[in-house]
């Protein structure tokens, strides 16, 4: 995985003619996808949000600023927090300054990594864009959505059952409920909304059993 990621790293900061190597960076960025209390938060997510966006990057306005943001999203993620957006929005804009001080971009790249919190509803297109992309794990089939409930639930270990259980279906119900759907895009509407839609539902009626930790 590592060499797979770091190439797409290096291709992606050539073809923008970047002055600084951008193997550093990456260092970093591995490093973090990579710490020992992430289950579902890890490389792998990072991975599949990419290869979700490959598949609609024509969609994009801003394809460079959205990729960066995919990179950048969860880079900070601590789940005793509620501000892991907000940091990981930080560190991205410092790490471009090293990397592309291309006017305006760390800023965009900030607002889209915000934009995959969930808990506003989006206006900007490709701030849309990026929110599917992220909630796209929810269409996949069953059985991994069913394993990345778990390992979600692995991360938040240190929460009582009872507690967890009441969080997640607050979140759960709360993307069902929304006016606009779970997708914002056309094109995530008519593939994923549906499955997306069954698949919560049928985690909410098991929520209590996936939210079980191993003994």
């Amino acid at each position: 995985m590592i060499q797979k990621m770091g190439r797409r790293w290096s291709r992606f900061w050539q073809k923008r003619n970047v002055e600084n190597s951008p193997l550093i960076a990456f260092g970093a960025v591995w490093t973090r996808y990579n710490e020992t209390h992430r289950a579902y938060h890890g490389i792998d997510h990072i991975d599949f949000c990419l290869t979700e966006f490959d598949r609609v990057r024509s969609l994009a306005k801003n394809p460079d600023a959205i990729e960066i943001a995919i990179w950048f999203h969860d880079v900070i993620y601590d789940t005793r927090r509620n501000d892991n957006e907000m940091c990981s929005a930080k560190f991205a804009i410092i790490e471009l300054l090293k990397l592309d001080k291309s006017p305006g971009l760390g800023e965009q790249v900030a607002e889209l990594i915000m934009a995959t919190k969930h808990n506003f509803v989006l206006t900007d297109h490709d701030q849309q864009l990026i929110a599917d992309i992220d909630l796209s794990g929810f269409a996949q089939p069953w059985k991994v959505v069913e394993a990345n409930s778990r390992k979600i639930r692995r991360e938040y270990d240190w929460v009582p059952e009872n507690e967890y259980v009441a969080s997640r279906r607050k979140i759960l119900e709360w993307f069902l409920d929304r006016e606009q759907g779970i997708y914002y895009i056309p094109e995530f509407r008519t593939k994923y909304e549906n499955a997306a839609r069954e698949n919560i539902a049928h985690e909410l009626t098991r929520v209590r059993e996936l939210a079980t930790l191993p003994k």
